[in-house]
C-alpha cells in the first residue's frame, strides 16, 4: 500500500507547480511516487472510432492501450475512494501525490496563494491539514492556522519535501 498525501487548494494558486517541483526531488531519493488528479469536469480519454474506444463501447470493462515506452488504462470507476484507487492501481508505488481530493480521509496539505484572494478550501470545509504552503508572510498567516499546523514557503519545495518524508 502506497502512502498518500493530498496536495488540496483553489484553482490557480499553484498546486501542479508545487507537485512538478517536489517529484524530481523525490526521484532523487529513491522514492517511487505515482500522482493521481482528480478534476470534476468530463474529459474524453479515448478517440473515438480508434481500435482501444471500439473495444470499450464494444463492452470491454477495462481495456489497455501499449504502446513500446508507455501505456494507457481505460475503464469505468468502479472503485470508491482514493485510498481503495491508489492501492489497486499504484501497489508498486511508495507514495502517491494526489491533486484534489480534498474530501478523502488523507494527509492534506492546502497550497494558498496571496494573489488569489480566496478563501482557503480548510477555512470552508473544515477539515484537518498537516500543512500550509505559501507565498505569504508566515507571521500574517500564522494568525489564521491551528498551531499544530505546519507552514511552509512555496518557493521552496525542499522544505515541502523534508515534511513529506517525515509525514510518510
Amino acid at each position: 500500500m502506497p502512502e498518500i498525501i493530498a496536495i488540496i487548494g483553489r484553482s490557480g494558486s499553484g498546486k501542479t507547480t508545487l507537485i512538478s517541483k517536489i517529484l524530481p526531488l523525490l526521484a532523487k531519493r529513491g522514492i517511487r511516487t505515482g500522482t493521481i488528479k482528480q478534476t470534476h469536469h468530463r474529459v474524453e480519454l479515448d478517440t473515438p472510432k480508434k481500435d482501444s474506444f471500439i473495444h470499450r463501447e464494444s463492452g470491454s470493462l477495462k481495456t489497455a492501450l501499449l504502446t513500446p515506452d508507455q501505456f494507457a488504462l481505460y475503464g469505468n470507476l468502479e472503485i470508491s475512494g482514493l485510498r481503495n484507487f491508489a492501492d489497486t492501481y499504484f501497489s508498486d508505488m511508495d507514495l502517491v501525490i494526489a491533486e484534489g481530493f480534498k474530501n478523502e480521509n488523507v494527509l492534506k496539505m492546502e497550497v494558498i496563494r496571496e494573489g488569489l484572494n480566496k478563501t482557503p478550501v480548510h477555512k470552508e470545509m473544515n477539515f484537518k491539514i498537516q500543512a500550509v504552503i505559501t507565498d505569504m508572510e508566515i507571521q500574517k498567516i500564522k494568525e489564521e492556522i491551528d498551531q499544530d499546523v505546519k507552514i511552509l514557503n512555496l518557493n521552496r519545495p525542499e522544505e515541502v519535501l523534508e515534511l513529506v518524508l517525515q509525514l510518510i
